[in-house]
């Protein structure tokens, strides 16, 4: 399933901006849901399910980078989203199969070691998202990085952001 969600984004972020839509998104998880293997799943209704909740929430989180217009791309080795804006701040997004709080926290100090060793400066904001069931996470490293204590964990459900956009 995670091979699934790194296709998806990778191929529709390799995409020209101008093919940055909910039509190319959705051909991407066509292009790709023939990779999931259906004996992973109990069911064709489970399977069913799992797809069309990742789906789901791919299309909230493309159409958010789709409306801020910033420079978006994928990194090949590791499928992080860089999301450049005002120059040299950028934040990173990893779309997860599944996300608990202490594997969470793990992975966020993992993305800062690899941006480190590839000597870039830390995001200002790491973002971590669960596809199953749309939890957000999010971290605040500090510039240097250097403990457990400089992140800050913060989650709230992709379904509570499209509300109050929705209201608003």
């Amino acid at each position: 399933m995670q091979t699934f969600i790194n296709n998806v984004i990778k191929g529709f972020f390799s995409k020209p901006c101008k093919e940055h839509h909910v039509l190319s998104l959705l051909k991407m998880v066509d292009t790709y849901r023939r990779d999931l293997k259906r004996s992973v799943f109990d069911s064709t209704m489970e399977y069913t399910i799992a797809l069309a909740t990742i789906t789901d929430h791919f299309l909230q989180i493309t159409c958010d980078y789709i409306d801020e217009g910033n420079q978006t791309y994928v990194e090949r080795d590791n499928g992080l989203i860089i999301n450049q804006y005002n120059g040299d701040q950028y934040s990173v997004k990893k779309l997860l199969t599944e996300v608990d709080e202490e594997l969470s926290l793990l992975y966020a100090k993992e993305v800062c070691v690899e941006l480190q060793k590839s000597s870039r400066c830390l995001p200002d904001v790491i973002e971590l998202i669960d596809m199953m069931n749309g939890d957000r996470h999010l971290y605040f490293p500090s510039k240097d990085g250097s403990d457990q204590s400089d992140f800050i964990y913060y989650s709230r459900p992709l379904v509570e952001k499209e509300i109050n956009r929705i209201c608003s």
